[in-house]
């Protein structure tokens, strides 16, 4: 008997209760004041996730359309507010990704704020532009210019005709 009790207990842990209406949404009859089409108003923090991401999605296809490639920057998005309304952006980007006016990064900027303002309802009060070096692989030593070896004239018509930095142990 109180293996089944327990195995109760385990069972009504896995399924799902419905969720009762708080105090606040019910109307003074019982009946709840929240809409009967199931949608669950979201929390300050989901609502603010959902924003960030959504402000992710319209920098990337800003800069896509500013011709900068997506691997020539890189950005992160900083709210500003609790409620997800106000942003701030980071951007690190590529010197030959853009021209170095600085009136060209303010146009980009106005440009996202813009956007961001009009599409999403956000405000995106900052943009801060870092310019970062050229984007070859930072892995590869970086290419010396050496001049070309000239071979070595030798008397012996057996061995190869080898530069000094070729000769090895043909002989």
């Amino acid at each position: 008997m109180a293996q089944s009790s327990v195995w109760n207990t385990i069972a009504g842990w896995l399924q799902a209760k419905p969720k009762r209406a708080s105090a606040a949404q019910q109307t003074p009859d019982g009946s709840s004041s929240t809409p009967s089409t199931g949608a669950v108003p979201f929390s300050t923090r989901e609502l603010r996730a959902q924003r960030r991401e959504q402000l992710f999605a319209l920098v990337r296809e800003h800069m896509i359309r500013a011709g900068v490639l997506s691997g020539a920057y890189k950005f992160k998005a900083l709210t500003l507010d609790k409620t997800g309304n106000h942003f701030l952006v980071l951007m690190d980007i590529q010197t030959d990704s853009v021209p170095h006016d600085p009136a060209h990064l303010s146009g980009l900027e106005a440009a996202l704020q813009k956007a961001a303002k009009d599409l999403l309802q956000i405000e995106v009060k900052y943009v801060y532009w870092r310019l970062l070096g050229t984007t070859t692989d930072k892995r590869q030593p970086p290419h010396n210019e050496f001049a070309a070896t000239q071979p070595l004239a030798h008397d012996d018509a057996d061995g190869p005709n080898l530069s000094e930095t070729q000769y090895a142990q043909f002989r």
